[in-house]
Protein backbone atom coordinates (compact mmCIF):
# COMPACT_ATOMS: atom_id res chain seq x y z
CA UNK A 1 0.00 0.00 0.00
CA UNK A 2 0.63 3.72 0.19
CA UNK A 3 2.29 5.78 3.50
CA UNK A 4 -0.28 4.38 5.64
CA UNK A 5 1.11 1.21 5.60
CA UNK A 6 4.58 2.73 5.73
CA UNK A 7 6.38 1.78 9.79
CA UNK A 8 7.80 5.33 8.64
CA UNK A 9 4.36 6.20 9.65
CA UNK A 10 2.76 3.49 10.80
CA UNK A 11 5.20 2.95 13.67
CA UNK A 12 3.46 0.48 16.01
CA UNK A 13 2.56 -2.00 12.52
CA UNK A 14 4.78 -4.67 13.65
CA UNK A 15 3.91 -5.00 17.61
CA UNK A 16 -0.17 -4.09 16.59
CA UNK A 17 -0.49 -6.79 14.02
CA UNK A 18 1.98 -9.37 15.74
CA UNK A 19 -0.94 -11.52 16.46
CA UNK A 20 -2.01 -12.19 12.97
CA UNK A 21 2.07 -12.62 11.44
CA UNK A 22 2.00 -9.26 9.56
CA UNK A 23 4.51 -8.07 7.32
CA UNK A 24 3.97 -4.85 5.39
CA UNK A 25 5.86 -3.38 2.04
CA UNK A 26 3.95 -0.04 2.32
CA UNK A 27 5.46 2.78 -0.32
CA UNK A 28 4.73 6.46 0.80
CA UNK A 29 4.05 8.17 -2.05
CA UNK A 30 2.63 5.49 -3.67
CA UNK A 31 -0.58 5.11 -6.79
CA UNK A 32 -2.31 2.01 -7.51
CA UNK A 33 -0.61 1.62 -10.87
CA UNK A 34 3.23 1.10 -8.45
CA UNK A 35 1.41 -2.26 -6.92
CA UNK A 36 -0.12 -3.20 -10.49
CA UNK A 37 3.06 -3.87 -12.03
CA UNK A 38 4.64 -5.51 -8.49
CA UNK A 39 1.73 -8.09 -8.22
CA UNK A 40 4.64 -10.62 -8.75
CA UNK A 41 6.24 -9.33 -5.86
CA UNK A 42 4.11 -10.64 -3.39
CA UNK A 43 4.97 -14.02 -4.05
CA UNK A 44 7.84 -14.02 -2.06
CA UNK A 45 5.89 -14.16 1.18
CA UNK A 46 3.90 -16.70 0.45
CA UNK A 47 0.40 -15.25 1.29
CA UNK A 48 -2.39 -16.39 3.02
CA UNK A 49 -4.25 -13.21 3.63
CA UNK A 50 -3.26 -10.25 1.83
CA UNK A 51 -4.48 -6.06 2.80
CA UNK A 52 -4.05 -3.46 0.57
CA UNK A 53 -4.67 0.44 1.35
CA UNK A 54 -4.03 2.38 -1.54
CA UNK A 55 -5.75 5.06 -3.89
CA UNK A 56 -5.41 8.42 -1.35
CA UNK A 57 -2.31 9.56 -3.79
CA UNK A 58 -4.11 9.11 -6.44
CA UNK A 59 -6.77 10.89 -5.76
CA UNK A 60 -4.56 13.52 -4.06
CA UNK A 61 -2.67 13.76 -6.96
CA UNK A 62 -5.58 14.43 -9.69
CA UNK A 63 -4.63 10.71 -11.39
CA UNK A 64 -8.67 10.14 -12.02
CA UNK A 65 -11.74 10.44 -10.60
CA UNK A 66 -12.68 8.69 -7.01
CA UNK A 67 -14.64 6.06 -9.93
CA UNK A 68 -11.64 5.96 -11.74
CA UNK A 69 -9.46 5.21 -9.23
CA UNK A 70 -11.71 2.90 -8.14
CA UNK A 71 -12.00 0.94 -11.02
CA UNK A 72 -8.32 0.88 -10.63
CA UNK A 73 -7.83 -0.31 -7.48
CA UNK A 74 -10.32 -3.11 -8.51
CA UNK A 75 -8.37 -4.35 -11.54
CA UNK A 76 -5.30 -4.69 -8.89
CA UNK A 77 -7.50 -6.49 -6.57
CA UNK A 78 -8.46 -8.80 -9.61
CA UNK A 79 -4.45 -9.00 -10.57
CA UNK A 80 -3.89 -10.48 -7.03
CA UNK A 81 -6.48 -12.77 -7.19
CA UNK A 82 -5.60 -14.47 -10.12
CA UNK A 83 -1.90 -14.84 -8.83
CA UNK A 84 -3.08 -15.29 -5.55
CA UNK A 85 -6.66 -17.54 -5.94
CA UNK A 86 -6.24 -19.02 -2.35
CA UNK A 87 -5.40 -16.07 -0.56
CA UNK A 88 -8.03 -14.03 1.15
CA UNK A 89 -7.75 -10.21 0.17
CA UNK A 90 -8.48 -7.35 1.88
CA UNK A 91 -8.98 -3.66 0.98
CA UNK A 92 -9.13 -0.89 3.54
CA UNK A 93 -11.30 2.03 2.68
CA UNK A 94 -9.74 5.46 2.19
CA UNK A 95 -10.57 8.31 5.10
CA UNK A 96 -11.51 11.55 4.80
CA UNK A 97 -8.40 12.93 5.89
CA UNK A 98 -7.90 16.72 7.03
CA UNK A 99 -5.46 17.85 4.37
CA UNK A 100 -7.50 17.04 1.34
CA UNK A 101 -11.33 18.18 2.28
CA UNK A 102 -12.22 18.88 -1.33
CA UNK A 103 -11.18 15.24 -2.15
CA UNK A 104 -13.76 13.65 0.04
CA UNK A 105 -16.68 13.41 -1.97
CA UNK A 106 -13.99 11.59 -4.49
CA UNK A 107 -12.39 9.17 -2.07
CA UNK A 108 -16.08 8.16 -1.12
CA UNK A 109 -17.02 7.43 -5.02
CA UNK A 110 -13.43 5.25 -4.55
CA UNK A 111 -14.89 3.33 -2.20
CA UNK A 112 -17.93 2.78 -3.43
CA UNK A 113 -16.58 1.86 -6.22
CA UNK A 114 -14.36 -1.10 -4.72
CA UNK A 115 -17.01 -1.90 -1.89
CA UNK A 116 -19.71 -2.86 -4.62
CA UNK A 117 -17.20 -5.39 -6.24
CA UNK A 118 -16.39 -7.09 -3.06
CA UNK A 119 -19.75 -7.27 -2.10
CA UNK A 120 -20.04 -9.42 -5.07
CA UNK A 121 -16.86 -11.20 -5.16
CA UNK A 122 -15.81 -14.18 -3.18
CA UNK A 123 -12.85 -14.03 -1.35
CA UNK A 124 -12.65 -10.33 -0.79
CA UNK A 125 -13.43 -8.09 2.15
CA UNK A 126 -14.13 -4.60 2.63
CA UNK A 127 -12.62 -3.08 5.86
CA UNK A 128 -14.51 -0.10 6.22
CA UNK A 129 -11.71 2.46 8.18
CA UNK A 130 -13.33 5.29 6.61
CA UNK A 131 -16.98 4.98 8.53
CA UNK A 132 -14.81 3.92 11.61
CA UNK A 133 -12.89 7.27 11.95
CA UNK A 134 -15.78 9.28 11.46
CA UNK A 135 -17.74 7.64 14.17
CA UNK A 136 -14.86 8.45 16.59
CA UNK A 137 -12.90 11.05 15.16
CA UNK A 138 -14.64 13.69 18.00
CA UNK A 139 -12.91 11.38 20.63
CA UNK A 140 -9.51 11.52 18.70
CA UNK A 141 -6.99 14.70 18.84
CA UNK A 142 -6.41 16.12 15.79
CA UNK A 143 -9.27 13.69 14.20
CA UNK A 144 -7.21 11.15 14.47
CA UNK A 145 -4.99 12.69 12.19
CA UNK A 146 -0.68 13.72 12.73
CA UNK A 147 0.28 17.33 12.06
CA UNK A 148 0.36 16.94 8.45
CA UNK A 149 -3.51 16.47 8.66
CA UNK A 150 -3.20 13.67 6.07
CA UNK A 151 -1.51 10.50 8.11
CA UNK A 152 -3.60 9.23 10.63
CA UNK A 153 -2.28 9.62 14.54
CA UNK A 154 -0.79 6.73 17.33
CA UNK A 155 -4.60 6.69 18.21
CA UNK A 156 -6.19 6.08 14.70
CA UNK A 157 -3.05 3.58 14.04
CA UNK A 158 -4.41 1.63 16.92
CA UNK A 159 -7.85 1.70 15.32
CA UNK A 160 -6.32 0.78 11.65
CA UNK A 161 -4.96 -2.56 13.38
CA UNK A 162 -7.43 -3.49 15.38
CA UNK A 163 -10.08 -3.40 12.39
CA UNK A 164 -7.94 -5.23 9.86
CA UNK A 165 -6.80 -8.16 13.21
CA UNK A 166 -10.59 -8.12 13.48
CA UNK A 167 -11.11 -8.84 9.97
CA UNK A 168 -8.22 -11.20 9.04
CA UNK A 169 -9.09 -13.33 12.23
CA UNK A 170 -12.84 -13.11 11.32
CA UNK A 171 -12.58 -14.53 7.28
CA UNK A 172 -10.21 -16.98 8.44
CA UNK A 173 -12.17 -18.59 11.20
CA UNK A 174 -15.08 -19.23 8.84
Amino acid sequence: GDSYTDTLFWKDFYTQLADIGARTIGISGSHVDTWTSRVEDLALYNPKNIVVHIGVNDINRNRGTGEKVGESIVALLESIREMFPEAKIFYVSICHNKSNTSKWSEYDASNATVKEYIDRTQGLYYIDYASKLEEVKGTLQNGGFRSDNLHPSEQAYEIFSQLIVDEVRKANEA
